[in-house]
């Protein structure tokens, strides 16, 4: 497990276009190689790849209580290898780099399309709480 660098932007564009899939969205390739590029060269931005996964984060203040926070933006392990302990390392590398960088808290996300209660477990064994629902409606 490692940061990503430009010479990983083909694998991860790959894996991003597998989790656009499993959500039912398109990838905007190009949007995505920015988004990707942007992190790589943040000081605020979390990007790791590992064979078979990678996860991507920022850290911004709390617009509610203005706690520095750790958000997880995405993150992807390729389904043949889901059960072997990827997604807790990449989990454990996100929280490292959240405590490296001052955070005070760290948010997560789980999609329906991805089962969120097998990755509810998870976060819950982790010590996560979970705070909310998200809807979205597009236009």
């Amino acid at each position: 497990m490692r940061y990503a660098i430009r010479d990983d932007l083909l694998e991860l564009l790959r894996m991003g276009g597998e989790f656009a899939t499993s959500i039912g969205k398109d990838l905007d390739r190009e949007q995505y190689t920015q988004a990707l590029e942007n992190l790589m060269e943040s000081d605020e931005g979390f990007l790791i790849i590992t064979d078979g996964g990678m996860a991507a984060g920022i850290l911004f203040p709390s617009f509610v209580d203005g706690k520095r926070t750790a958000q997880e933006l995405w993150w992807w392990v390729d389904p043949e290898v889901r059960a072997n302990g990827i997604g807790g390392s990449l989990l454990s590398a996100f929280e490292a780099w959240a405590i490296e960088n001052d955070a005070q808290q760290v948010l997560l996300t789980a999609s329906h399309a991805l089962t969120p209660r097998k990755i509810g477990k998870l976060y819950k064994a982790r010590g996560y709480v979970p705070q909310k629902h998200v809807y979205v409606k597009e236009f």
